[in-house]
């Protein structure tokens, strides 16, 4: 790799560069590495009013009051999550109308044919050649 290149420590919170080798095995040899080093530290923390701040600990964060989720997501969700509610219900309303129309459609259908069935089964009047003979 080319210089400057740079080097991790867990305790710092930047990167050092180097910009040679003779730099290099210098920091190596005071716990630096050429390797990305994951920290869980400082995070973002949100004040009430969704300003951020870094925090070093869960401990510092609750002594200044922050917290680690920004407030307008806090604040929107019920609101997003209430209109949801109402158009589900709408949508729940409406599919219940059309239900209930479909079911009153079967419903005269069934009427039809069976009427139309008794007319097939029922007996046929007789005509007037049938009675004069």
């Amino acid at each position: 790799m080319e210089y400057p290149k740079p080097m991790y420590k867990a305790d710092s919170a930047a990167p050092k560069y180097v910009n040679s080798f003779k730099e290099e095995r210098d920091a190596k040899d005071q716990g630096w590495s050429i390797n990305y080093i994951h920290r869980d530290w400082p995070k973002a923390a949100y004040d009430a009013a969704g300003k951020m701040q870094l925090v070093n600990s869960e401990e510092e964060a609750a002594e200044l009051g922050l917290s680690f989720t920004k407030p307008e997501v806090i604040e929107a969700a019920p609101a997003a999550l209430a209109a949801v509610a109402q158009q589900s219900t709408e949508n729940t309303n409406i599919l219940q109308s059309q239900i209930d129309g479909l079911e009153r459609r079967i419903s005269d259908l069934e009427v039809k044919v069976a009427d139309f069935e008794a007319t097939l089964t029922a007996p046929k009047p007789k005509s007037k050649k049938d009675s004069a003979a």
